[in-house]
């Protein structure tokens, strides 16, 4: 399982996929099969958690789960 820590920087897409003329994750050389776990706006920069681990990212994604966010 791989956890990764990433610092997504301003005017960054919390996605892989690219789009023109804008930066995505895909810009930054991730390994492959690594999925963010949730999101961050465009305009918004922190800390984002990269994972393949597919139960962490189902855990805490799932309303059900009850995380509070902030």
């Amino acid at each position: 399982m791989r956890y990764l820590l990433f610092n997504k920087p301003y005017l960054v897409l919390s996605q892989f996929t690219k789009v023109e003329g804008k930066k995505t994750l895909s810009d930054f050389g991730f390994p492959k099969n690594v999925y963010p776990v949730g999101r961050l706006d465009e305009e918004s920069e922190g800390l984002l958690l990269l994972t393949d681990d597919a139960t962490l990212k189902h855990q805490l994604e799932e309303p059900k789960f009850q995380h509070p966010r902030t």
